[in-house]
Parts: C-alpha cells; sequence; structure tokens
C-alpha cells in the first residue's frame, strides 16, 4: 500500500512540476515557481505587463 501512495504521489508532483507556465498571464506566485524568480522579480514583471 505503501509503495502505491508513494507512487499515486510522485505521479501528481510530476504532473505539477511540469505543468508550463505562460509567463504573459501567470500570477506573482506562479512566476514565482520557476526558477531563478523570487518575490521582487516576479513583483516588477506583473507591474510591467500592467503598464
Amino acid at each position: 500500500m505503501k509503495k502505491f501512495l508513494f507512487g499515486a504521489f510522485a505521479a501528481v508532483y510530476a504532473a505539477f512540476s511540469f505543468a508550463a507556465v505562460n509567463i504573459n498571464t501567470a500570477s506573482s506566485a506562479e512566476l514565482e515557481a520557476l526558477p531563478g524568480i523570487g518575490p521582487a522579480k516576479a513583483k516588477s514583471i506583473v507591474e510591467y505587463r500592467q503598464k
């Protein structure tokens, strides 16, 4: 049972980790999930798009 739960969890995690992020419409939180993008950079990107 443990192997099944671990496998199911791994599959769900993999699906979310490989999900594409549209940088033209992503929220600040979604942008922060990208490598190298912190809270300040994400906020800057969102503000730039709103201009």
